[in-house]
């Protein structure tokens, strides 16, 4: 090292043992073995020799109080800070590697979303109790007609937006459509949308809730969709609210069933489909209001940009499609903070 980069590098190691130790106006009242816990406390992973630590203290006491300073005190205190400096930058970076590699490694996962999480899927187990509870309602429902209960089976075609396009909403969905964070089941409409599995079995997230809100002592909701049956993704049917009628404005819920996982043109009709037909069959019914989930977001692991534009495009579609619609307004929830700000960036804003 040049001579003349000596005093520099001197400065800094001080300012960083000063920096580092803390409260350096108080070294003047305190004793060396006051001082030496303390470095001990602090930077135990440092391993200084006595000499070292002596010099450190005496260094720091008397550039505190004025006192010269021997140049081998000097070489020695800079010894000992190196030592201090040296071993947090190792310690910092492994710390950072560490943070940086786990949100790498978070990043990768949700940016491949190859298969889609279970809890998405697949159903809630059931006691040997509720099986038997769910067969005796089916009977009871079938029988009634329940299972004749309305389901859609068209897949629409429509043109797929180019990822990372705008969305211009049509004139007939302008002041319809109202964007809104909160929970589904506490809104002042006429029917809510449940982000549903092929299988119409209670499940995670937006579904898991809405089953949760609207069961009966006696599984009604549940026993009413075994008796539909199955559901295939893209399509949507109905049900009643059961429990939710009871505290609540809504009547009806409509099961729409989205696509999970990695993106495809199919996935994506059937996405839009799933939104179409569930403004088909609330107008079918007669109910106006209607809330909606962000459908395939989340536990569906599915296209982030499909996921959001796509609902905006079915709507708008559906609404200008239709003039007589009775459809009055559509309510899109929102569970997070991050969902509203990406929603509202896929909608064109006028120029």
């Amino acid at each position: 090292m040049k001579k003349s980069n000596r005093p520099i590098i001197r400065l800094l190691f001080g300012i960083l043992a000063i920096t580092l130790l803390g409260q350096s106006a108080q070294l003047e009242a305190y004793s060396y073995a006051d001082f030496q816990q303390t470095i001990n406390r602090r930077f135990p992973w440092v391993s200084t020799t006595g000499n070292e630590m002596k010099a450190l203290y005496s260094y720091e006491t008397k550039k505190v109080t004025g006192k010269p300073v021997s140049e081998r005190e000097t070489q020695m205190a800079q010894r000992a800070a190196k030592k201090i400096g040296i071993s947090l930058v190792v310690i910092g970076t492994i710390i950072g590697a560490g943070f940086f590699g786990s949100r790498w490694w978070k990043g990768r996962q949700v940016s491949e979303p190859d298969q889609p999480p279970e809890i998405a899927s697949e159903p809630l187990p059931l006691s040997p109790e509720e099986e038997e509870q769910l067969r005796i309602k089916k009977e009871s429902l079938e029988q009634k007609g329940a299972g004749k209960i309305k389901r859609t089976d068209t897949i629409y075609n429509p043109e797929i937006p180019t990822k990372g396009s705008k969305i211009a909403l049509s004139d007939a969905l302008q002041g319809k459509l109202n964007l809104i964070s909160g929970q589904i089941t506490a809104q002042d409409v006429d029917v809510i949308v449940n982000a549903a599995n092929e299988n119409l079995s209670s499940g995670g997230g937006v579904c898991g809730q809405i089953f949760k809100d609207a069961e009966t002592s006696d599984m009604s909701l549940q026993g009413a969709c075994y008796a539909i049956g199955r559901c295939p993704t893209g399509q949507a049917c109905i049900t009643e609210s059961f429990k939710l009628k009871e505290n609540t404005p809504i009547t009806h819920i409509i099961h729409a069933v989205g696509p999970s996982g990695k993106e495809s043109s199919q996935k994506n009709k059937q996405l839009y489909s799933a939104y179409y037909n569930s403004l088909k069959l609330a107008d079918e019914y007669g109910l106006p209001k209607i809330a909606f989930p962000l459908i395939s977001s989340d536990l569906f692991g599915y296209d982030p940009y499909y996921v959001n534009a796509l609902p905006l495009q079915a709507m708008s579609d559906y609404m200008e499609q239709h003039p007589e619609t009775q459809i009055e307004e559509i309510k899109m929830m929102f569970y997070s903070y991050e969902q509203l700000p990406r929603f509202k960036k896929t909608i064109q804003t006028e120029q």
